[in-house]
């Protein structure tokens, strides 16, 4: 679970490869993603995870607010094998609210990945802004600071079925901060499911203003769920991103999700 931000990106990357028959790209990116845990308010954590990617043409961007796509869905983290990862330095170091932490590199797999070095994660304030530093190596990715505010808590309106023709509205507590993205994920079994777990979902972005419009026009799917299997996922996002140098971008993604996950330290 908490590596499924920046396992999005390998995707990109996956496809961005098989379609590339010159000389690889030159470009470095840097991926921090900044996971909220339970148990609930007043306990939460955070536990983030960085890697830092070479030879990439890949950059940091969202999804296009406002708009919603259906598309296949899988729980199964992608293959990662054949990507360049670099190193950033002994340790990366994190600022919170007063606290710190770090986060230190694992080399166990195929990926170099900076994990968080404590057993449990480090308790903060959603909207806290957390301040990162990477220190850097040479060869390999530069060093830098960055920071984001924290996306906060929120619930959400009931998803329903309704009849065929009708739109679903959500609704949901807004920021009290602008710049954040709300995104939904619909999960359901279609026609060729099982009925027990999900194989397709309505992925919609919103505009984080406390409502958005799932058209009828995607939820067939949903509707018609084999065993009337059906569940949603519902993430508030805030980011930044920065360019260090002519060939080179970090990003910073914090997340707050409903159904809240649980931290499990590596």
């Amino acid at each position: 679970m908490r590596l499924r931000l920046f396992l999005a990106a390998i995707a990109a990357v996956s496809l961005a490869a098989c379609l590339d028959t010159l000389e690889p790209p030159t470009g470095r990116f840097g991926l921090i993603t900044v996971e909220t845990f339970g148990p609930d308010d007043p306990n939460y954590i955070i536990a983030p995870t960085a890697v830092f990617f070479g030879q990439t043409n890949r950059s940091f961007s969202t999804f296009p607010a406002d708009s919603c796509l259906v598309g296949f869905y899988t729980s199964t983290p992608v293959a990662t094998g054949f990507l360049t990862t670099l190193g950033a330095g002994d340790a990366v170091t994190l600022s919170l609210s007063g606290l710190s932490g770090s986060l230190v590199p694992d080399t166990t797999g195929a990926l170099i990945a900076y994990r968080f070095a404590g057993a449990s994660g480090l308790a903060h304030t959603p909207g806290d802004t957390l301040a990162i530093t990477v220190p850097g190596a040479v060869p390999g990715f530069p060093g830098t600071t960055i920071n984001v505010r924290t996306a906060e808590p929120f619930t959400h309106s009931v998803v329903p079925v309704l009849a065929a023709g009708e739109d679903i509205i959500i609704t949901w507590d807004a920021p009290t901060e602008p710049g954040s993205l709300m995104s939904f994920s619909l999960q359901y079994a279609n026609s060729t499911g099982s009925g027990t777990s999900a194989n397709e979902q309505v992925f919609c972005a919103f505009t984080d203003d406390g409502s958005g419009t799932v058209g009828w026009g995607h939820l067939a799917g949903w509707r018609t769920s084999v065993g009337d299997f059906r569940q949603v996922r519902a993430t508030r996002l805030r980011y930044n991103s920065k360019t260090l140098d002519s060939r080179t971008e970090l990003a910073i993604v914090s997340t707050f999700t409903r159904p809240l996950g649980s931290y499990t330290a590596p």
